[in-house]
């Protein structure tokens, strides 16, 4: 398991840093600190350095991209920040300090697809980044009134999957920590979800999937708000792309390929369809119990 820290990102946003023995102490100092030209030049010997991880390599880029806003050289620390996001695609801060930084350059669209890219990767981690930066509310506010496309939302999720990264038998990904899976009263961990006792016939299978109706007993057990329509997900092969999306056992699919689904008959029915019409990947919209959604792909099989 990676050993984490807290740090400040420009000024307020926090990043979640692990730590090695590829650099010195005192790199890893004055990367993390307010002085511009030391600061610089010591995340550079990391990111240089070919003994760093691929973590440490992105925090490094996420420190010196802070230095880059800091002193207004936003092409570079938009640069930093997408290499960063490169090596660790489930980084929030990244896609959340990128956001800042187009902001501050006038690019709005990209700042509100910044910002829903990290709302969709893990909105508990997003909404404390907003929490603390009045820039990131801006452009929260600006996602509000002029959300982008679900598609492209989903192609950039489609791009960085495979790069995600992963966590060792019980722990789960949770933005780009690792933690510990623990399961309610009741249910049962099988790998790295929780799901009910198997005396329960399943409704549906679908590429990994256990898929059933929702009822009031289901959503009085997964805590599902009323306002949540769609398919219930009651398990997740563990080994599927599935899996590898952060599905999980309590989340709810609401579309298929833009369409509501009120059974499971209906999903079979889009993903049969989009088959047919030659593609070769479809797109879900999933809510959590609490109705927030996010957006992803699944490969057709």
């Amino acid at each position: 398991m990676m050993i984490w820290r807290r740090a400040i990102v420009v000024g307020v946003l926090s990043l979640l840093v692990s730590h090695a023995t590829a650099a010195t102490k005192d790199d890893w100092n004055q990367c993390s600190g307010t002085a511009a030209v030391p600061a610089i030049a010591a995340c550079s010997r990391i990111i240089g350095d070919e003994s760093s991880t691929p973590q440490e390599r992105a925090d490094a880029y996420i420190w010196r991209g802070g230095v880059y806003v800091t002193t207004n050289d936003l092409d570079h620390a938009i640069a930093d920040y997408g290499a960063a996001i490169k090596l660790n695609p489930q980084n929030v801060t990244a896609f959340g300090s990128r956001a800042i930084a187009e902001f501050r350059k006038g690019n709005r669209d990209a700042a509100v697809l910044d910002y829903s890219t990290a709302c969709a990767i893990d909105r508990k981690g997003t909404e404390d980044l907003v929490a603390s930066n009045d820039e990131l509310k801006q452009v929260a506010l600006l996602a509000e009134k002029s959300p982008p496309m679900p598609e492209k939302i989903a192609a950039i999720l489609a791009e960085v999957a495979p790069k995600a990264l992963s966590c060792e038998d019980g722990y789960r990904l949770e933005g780009a920590m690792c933690v510990p899976v623990t399961c309610a009263e009741g249910l049962l961990r099988r790998g790295n979800d929780c799901v009910e006792p198997s005396d329960r016939p399943v409704a549906s299978k679908l590429n990994g999937l256990d898929l059933t109706t929702l009822n009031k007993k289901l959503r009085a057990r997964y805590k599902i708000k009323e306002s949540v329509k769609g398919i219930l997900i009651t398990n997740v092969d563990e080994k599927s792309e599935a899996a590898e999306k952060r599905l999980s056992a309590g989340d709810v699919i609401v579309e298929v390929a833009g369409e509501k689904v009120n059974n499971t008959s209906e999903i079979l029915s889009r993903m049969e369809q989009a088959n047919a019409d030659g593609k070769k990947m479809v797109f879900l919209s999933v809510s959590d119990a609490e109705g927030h959604l996010r957006f992803l792909v699944l490969n057709l099989k």
